[in-house]
């Protein structure tokens, strides 16, 4: 049996203008200065399958609190631009791997003491990577305008 290696930080090998006006605009969103009234989020899904609970739906929520946001998407070969992602990553392997949960309050437990852990040690993200440096190090992913 072949052992397969999995590719976290994949970008498009050649120019793409879709990945290179998504990337930008997270960029763009990162280097905002921190506005308490505007906080921004990352969000990322982590699919855990409970061996025991079902949940009653939960009603939808007011259209208004949804108008009040603003979505930047990562584009498709970012993960690497998705600070929750990577989190979850992280968590995912330190916490989670080859580990099956039956109730919902186990894997509360469980990620809760991770990130309690994780959480005394960290302080928070301190983006580095700016447009200016996509500019010059992913170059070869920015279309070409031929005249």
């Amino acid at each position: 049996m072949t052992k397969r290696k999995f590719a976290y930080w994949v970008i498009p090998p050649e120019a793409d203008g879709e990945f290179v006006a998504a990337m930008e605009d997270v960029l763009e969103v990162f280097s905002r200065p921190y506005d308490a009234l505007v906080p921004v989020l990352c969000m990322d899904e982590q699919p855990i399958q409970l061996l025991k609970e079902t949940r009653e739906p939960i009603a939808a929520t007011a259209r208004a609190v949804v108008s009040r946001l603003e979505f930047h998407y990562t584009p498709k070969h970012g993960s690497w631009l998705n600070i929750a992602e990577n989190e979850l990553s992280s968590m995912t392997s330190q916490c989670l791997k080859n580990r099956r949960f039956g109730m919902i309050e186990e894997l509360r437990k469980e990620t809760a003491a991770w990130h309690s852990a994780i959480n005394r040690r960290q302080r928070g993200v301190d983006w580095q990577f700016r447009i200016d440096d996509a500019r010059v190090k992913l170059r070869t992913v920015y279309p070409k305008i031929v005249v």
